[in-house]
């Protein structure tokens, strides 16, 4: 008896679902990026890029490069002393980008092989760049996780005084907003914070006096340390850590992990509200 074409596609997609290398096409935004171009972006929103890049031991001098070329004296003195008492960096990357940084994001390659079909591999699963695009109302909060939850972490807090602090588990995140200004501008806030303990359920406020249940964890923010730039479309706010701060929250967020690799941080602007004499053309 002879097999119909409906039988033998069904056991041709089992035999494929039962082999052990597996070919999909690659994670992509490209879909999500023309979208975003075909679509205007309110009065009041701001559409970011964000980037997090795996650094490898062999590319910690071409970050080092990186940072050579990019703005660190936008911060206040006050600021940027203490980012740096907290092993805390921060540079705005003009539309230029640096060549060191734009080979690390990968951006010739994101542009060329968004189509093809890779491989799933260990690399593939943790890619060396992610990107995350969000179209932010002016304020509201979008929480970027850095690297993987931790076990647990015994950190140096360097405030008012210098003390300990132990978290177990802890999940580095960076609360961001963005506002649009006049000129096409946008400003850019970025907080770090921990996040800690058990995820358990909180009552929180709701909509016209409403009360409502969500499952999170403690928060720890630490707004004596927010970063403030003042972005065009194109700019970007590159995130890091020093290399000899161990203990310190910027280790905590961007130091070599288990994995051996450290991590950057990059948000970019990536589309504004148009100009208000375009607008009214």
């Amino acid at each position: 008896m002879r097999a119909s074409p409906g039988i033998v596609a069904a056991l041709v997609a089992v035999a494929h679902a039962l082999c052990g290398c597996h070919s999909v096409a690659p994670p992509s935004t490209a879909a999500l990026d023309a979208l975003l171009k075909s679509s205007p972006v309110r009065r009041d929103q701001v559409v970011l890029e964000v980037y997090q890049v795996r650094v490898p031991p062999e590319q910690v001098a071409t970050a080092a490069a990186a940072w050579a070329a990019v703005d660190e004296q936008f911060l206040d003195a006050d600021l940027r002393t203490r980012l740096l008492a907290n092993g805390l960096r921060a540079g705005v990357v003009g539309n230029s980008m640096p060549a060191a940084l734009a080979g690390m994001l990968q951006l010739a390659d994101e542009a060329t092989d968004a189509s093809a079909e890779r491989v799933v591999d260990e690399q593939s699963v943790a890619p060396p760049v992610t990107k995350q695009i969000r179209q932010l109302v002016s304020q509201q909060e979008m929480q970027t996780h850095v690297g993987p939850l931790r076990e647990s972490l015994d950190l140096l807090i360097s405030d008012e005084t210098v003390h300990g602090q132990s978290y177990a588990p802890v999940q580095p995140t960076y609360l961001v907003k963005a506002s649009p200004e006049s000129g096409q501008r946008v400003r850019l806030q970025v907080t770090p914070e921990l996040q800690h303990g058990d995820i358990r359920n909180r009552v929180t406020g709701g909509q016209q006096g409403a009360f409502m249940f969500t499952a999170s964890r403690d928060r720890e923010p630490f707004p004596a340390l927010r970063i403030e730039a003042e972005l065009a479309p194109g700019d970007a706010l590159l995130l890091g850590g020093l290399d000899d701060a161990p203990g310190s929250l910027g280790a905590a967020f961007h130091a070599a992990g288990a994995s051996g690799d450290g991590r950057l941080v990059l948000i970019r602007v990536a589309k504004v509200p148009e100009s208000e004499i375009l607008a009214e053309k």
